[in-house]
């Protein structure tokens, strides 16, 4: 005799559910997470953001404090400032010659490298932490910031398109559509090329005043001409630049980049935030010995220094 056994099946949304349930349940980062998702008024996330951040530790800013509050006026402004004097050639070319030989993961328009390996690139935990950086980061949130993510990839020109199409659902065939992420009160994200970016060459795109903006959305919007929204667009800006142009953007505003024609674009990004987001590991990638010119509040969700005895 033979007995068969009745599985539940599980339907999509079903599975939805318990996944959000796993996530309140199992990490406070995920609590925080969903519940400013729903806020999409951008100036009530900036006062929200503003009042959580009086609540948090306080920075001492060891840069040019008045440099920082003009370019922090024109991020709150537009979203976006550029700058292109603070990481030099030669660094740009010595972080390009150790990750030549890594290894990279992903599918066939973007590969991604491991965050070890990125964390132990020459220079780039003190770019992360360099002073000038993060007294803008400081003035923009109010508080000191929380490096939650770190990330860096290659876009490349030459894909397959059907693999993109499976894995993207259109990245490279919706070419106006931009998008918003939602992982914060408040997010400072820094994008470096670490190749040169022409109009050919996957330049970011940002689309300045979205931060601002409720609009009909929840993340995602095609700009095409017949949409309603195609006139955002108007505030349209490609960023081009040469190896170790910095991009300071708010990720709230619409962004995307555009999908390289001629060459494959190398970009580093890390964000700060108020607090941790789900993307932050569990435990810190990288031990160091002890560091007096880095912060462990800052780093704690990557660093861990040797000195260290609790958690921050």
């Amino acid at each position: 005799m033979t007995i068969n056994f009745i599985l539940p099946s599980f339907t999509k949304p079903t599975l939805r559910l318990y996944r959000f349930i796993d996530r309140l349940t199992s990490r406070p980062e995920w609590r925080m997470f969903y519940l400013q998702r729903f806020i999409l008024n951008g100036h009530a996330r900036r006062w929200l953001a503003r009042a959580l951040a009086s609540t948090l530790p306080q920075p001492t800013p060891s840069g040019d404090r008045q440099a920082a509050a003009r370019l922090a006026e024109v991020f709150n402004r537009d979203g976006v400032v550029v700058i292109k004097d603070l990481v030099t050639p030669e660094q740009v070319a010595a972080m390009g010659a150790y990750l030549k030989d890594k290894p990279r993961f992903g599918d066939s328009i973007h590969r991604y490298f491991d965050q070890r390996d990125i964390l132990e690139t020459p220079g780039m935990v003190e770019l992360i932490n360099h002073p000038r950086l993060l007294t803008l980061v400081q003035e923009i949130l109010g508080c000191k910031p929380t490096l939650s993510e770190v990330a860096l990839w290659w876009l490349y020109h030459n894909y397959d398109p059907e693999e993109e199409a499976n894995n993207h659902t259109g990245y490279a065939s919706s070419p106006l559509e931009y998008h918003r992420d939602i992982d914060n009160w408040r997010v400072v994200r820094v994008f470096l090329y670490l190749t040169d970016v022409d109009a050919e060459a996957g330049p970011h795109s940002y689309l300045r005043g979205t931060q601002l903006m409720q609009l009909p959305i929840f993340r995602r919007v095609n700009l095409a001409p017949h949409q309603p929204l195609h006139r955002l667009l108007q505030n349209r800006l490609d960023i081009t630049g040469p190896a170790g142009t910095l991009i300071v953007m708010d990720p709230f505003g619409l962004h995307r980049a555009i999908v390289p024609k001629t060459r494959d674009r190398l970009m580093l990004a890390f964000s700060y935030s108020l607090h941790r987001v789900p993307s932050t590991p569990e435990q810190p990638v990288l031990t160091l010995p002890p560091r007096p010119d880095l912060d462990p509040y800052i780093n704690r969700g990557y660093l861990r220094f040797e000195a260290e005895t609790s958690s921050q």
